[in-house]
């Protein structure tokens, strides 16, 4: 009989009493063994005997035992025996030792029986560990069965609409063809699984798209009214040649960024920056969303752009340029060798051999396995090819290249390959371009992430980037740096600052400043807030002028009061609300107490208190004094603001989102701040990664679908989590 896991033993003659088992005529139930008094310890063991099976007379083969002396009486003596040290050599000479007749394992003896006792204790609070889990076992399956019972069974109509939907979902998720679920093989696949399955069809699915496409959309209503979010635009034209506009919603729930899709449609008519802000206007109208609730919308930087920002601002909306694009602006001078004098056209001849590789099937073969001999140990890769508009592509193919030139000259010199190897002085260059070009790539590349703040990173990476164009602008000592790549860096270091971000001696301007062709060539100062609201760079040093950060830190609490104020008129009208409804409900308490007898002159304590007391009069009109609370309100502002402006700044690797989460409660002001404006993203990259997402869709064997069943599977595949969220509000 196993009366606790690992312990198998004889089953005695009369079964054991179990000691958890209340309802056992013979005894109740005891208490635990180890918070049983020292003294009462004789007690609780002869109480509980029966828990372990009398082994009195049982011969343990391979084990010898001596005679337990007439002295040792303590009833612990049961359950152990008296080890031989002839036949089993104690570790310590000097103790004896017992076995333990359950588990077998040997106890050191010591004055007393008290290591004895603790190895029983321990026997016995395993036995109570089974029986508890098996009561767990006995209530989870019994809520399990109660749960089957009160679960209606699904009429066939109900199975099949159930079925239904979990076909679409997979054909979306799957990127699948409609008629996929009319091949007979799925049909076949499906009448095994379930014999009364329905047979659908290409049109049901399609139906049954739409319809969860609806769906989602109210699912989105509900995650996003009330609540302040950023957006990233951009447009897109297919393989179908329809132009495509993208809108997508960035926010932060529980300290954690989230985003959404609102909007991915087949776009009529032009792209200007009026019809552009005009779409806008209908798709919020549509939502009937409030465009207050916007913080920003970040775009690229082509000229319509210019004219939906100024449209934006019109209506109180933050505009952004994305940075990655802004950053590609300056980069791509470094795509064309006329900015590089004297390179020997550097960048011509390393895309040439990067042409020469990606081309010829044969080259490229024989470029890994060279690899195998200079690059040992180590994966083999192949050449990378930039592109103008593909952002850091330059750098990527620049290092790649420098990374194989080992083994692309190995096969020149043996005449594997026929293209001219690279000479001292391109690779010279070359080696610059790739460390002129690294903190922009380094920049772009944590910009594109939506998992945590980026907009907070833009001041310091501008600040770093302009550092870094200045010093190699600047002149050095010949033999630093070649004179083509010194020349490079200045048309880069000029374009940075008289057509992107200025030469950063202030930052914070209250409306932007503008360029050639309106461009903005200045920080919008939601950007400078952010960076403050982060707690990594909240100190805003070295990036931000010792002038301004008075004038940001000024400019936030100005933020700050706003929310308090409007959450003090959002108070007073809730007040005002339930005082109307206080006041009704006393002028019935009123009538019925006329109505009743007098006599009780004592009020209960659960009376309301009447405010026409003089005593609570002042302290009521107190309260009302809108212009009081906002005093009040101002001194605990600069007092928040002085409170996180004394805590210490955190490592950048570490979260921010985190330690907002962390601290709200020390800083509830500045923390609603800090989790709307650190939604907002440096760049558009999220409505950029729905044109490959889209690319998967609208395939060359799929250019016939219908731009309505396009978004629905855009949606349905960005937006499902919000869709499981709210699906059952929606349907009731």
């Amino acid at each position: 009989m196993t009366v606790n896991s690992g312990f198998a033993l004889h089953q005695p003659t009369n079964p054991p009493v179990d000691i958890l088992d209340t309802n056992s005529p013979s005894q109740g139930t005891p208490s635990s063994l180890a918070t049983t008094p020292a003294h009462s310890v004789a007690t609780s063991f002869t109480t509980t005997r029966r828990v372990f099976p009398d082994l009195e007379n049982e011969s343990l083969e391979g084990f010898h035992f001596l005679r337990t002396p007439r002295e040792y009486k303590s009833p612990h003596w049961k359950h152990f025996r008296l080890l031989d040290p002839a036949f089993h050599p104690p570790k310590d000479p000097s103790s004896q030792y017992a076995l333990c007749l359950f588990c077998k394992k040997s106890i050191k003896i010591g004055k007393g029986v008290s290591g004895l006792g603790s190895h029983l204790r321990s026997h016995e609070k395993n036995e109570e560990h089974r029986k508890e889990m098996e009561s767990t076992l006995r209530n989870q399956k019994r809520q399990f069965e109660t749960s089957l019972n009160a679960t209606p069974k699904l009429t066939p109509a109900q199975r099949d609409a159930q079925i239904l939907e979990a076909t679409a979902c997979w054909v979306v998720e799957e990127n699948l063809p409609f008629n996929a679920v009319e091949k007979e093989s799925f049909r076949q696949l499906c009448s095994i699984l379930y014999p009364k399955a329905p047979a659908l069809t290409a049109n049901q699915i399609r139906a049954e798209i739409k319809s969860l496409g609806t769906t989602c959309k109210q699912a989105i209503v509900k995650e996003l009214s009330g609540r302040h979010f950023a957006l990233t635009t951009d447009h897109w034209t297919s393989k179908n040649n329809e132009t495509y506009g993208a809108l997508t919603a960035h926010y932060i729930v529980d300290g954690e960024l989230k985003r959404c899709v609102l909007h991915f449609e087949v776009h009529h008519g032009t792209t200007t920056g009026e019809a552009l802000f005009a779409n806008l206007v209908s798709i919020f109208e549509g939502y009937n969303f409030d465009m207050s609730y916007i913080l920003a919308v970040t775009t690229d930087t082509t000229g319509n752009m210019n004219t939906f920002g100024r449209r934006l601002a019109q209506h109180g909306v933050n505009h952004l340029y994305c940075m990655a694009h802004n950053l590609q602006l300056t980069v791509k001078y470094a795509f064309d060798d006329k900015n590089i004098p004297d390179s020997e056209n550097a960048m011509k001849s390393a895309r040439s051999q990067v042409d020469f590789f990606n081309s010829s099937t044969q080259a490229l073969e024989k470029l890994i396995n060279m690899q195998k001999t200079t690059r040992q140990g180590a994966r083999a890769l192949k050449p990378i090819q930039d592109v103008r508009t593909r952002w850091w592509s330059t750098h990527k193919m620049v290092d790649r290249l420098l990374l194989l030139t080992p083994s692309i000259d190995a096969l020149v010199a043996s005449g594997q390959v026929k293209v001219s190897a690279l000479t001292p002085t391109q690779k010279k260059v070359l080696n610059e371009i790739k460390d002129l070009l690294s903190p922009f790539a380094s920049a772009q590349k944590k910009l594109e992430g939506d998992k945590y703040p980026t907009v907070s990173m833009v001041p310091y990476l501008v600040w770093k980037i302009r550092k870094h164009l200045k010093a190699r602008a600047e002149p050095i000592d010949e033999g630093q740096i070649t004179s083509s790549t010194r020349q490079l860096s200045q048309i880069m270091y000029r374009d940075f600052v008289e057509n992107r971000y200025g030469d950063g001696s202030t930052v914070f301007h209250d409306e932007y400043v503008l360029g050639n062709l309106q461009r903005y060539i200045s920080l919008n100062k939601i950007v400078l807030v952010a960076s403050f609201l982060d707690p990594r760079f909240k100190s805003l040093h070295p990036f931000v002028p010792a002038a301004d950060k008075q004038k940001i830190i000024s400019y936030v609490l100005s933020l700050m009061a706003s929310i308090v104020e409007k959450s003090a008129d959002e108070r007073m009208n809730t007040n005002s609300q339930q005082e109307e409804s206080i006041d009704d409900e006393r002028m019935n308490v009123n009538s019925q107490q006329e109505e009743s007898e007098s006599s009780n002159l004592l009020p209960d304590h659960n009376d309301d208190i009447d405010e026409s007391d003089d005593m609570f009069a002042d302290l009521v009109e107190e309260q009302r004094e809108p212009q009081a609370f906002v005093n009040d309100a101002g001194i605990i502002c600069e007092a928040e603001l002085q409170r996180y402006r004394s805590t210490p700044q955190i490592p950048f690797a570490e979260d921010a989102l985190k330690w907002w989460s962390n601290n709200s409660l020390k800083f509830p002001i500045l923390s609603v701040l800090a989790f709307r404006y650190l939604s907002i993203p440096a760049t558009s990259a999220a409505s950029e990664r729905l044109w490959s997402l889209a690319n998967q869709i609208i395939t060359k064997n799929r250019t016939q679908l219908e731009g309505n069943i396009v978004r629905d599977l855009i949606f349905l595949k960005e937006n499902g989590h919000i869709l499981g969220k709210h699906a059952e509000e929606i349907e009731g």
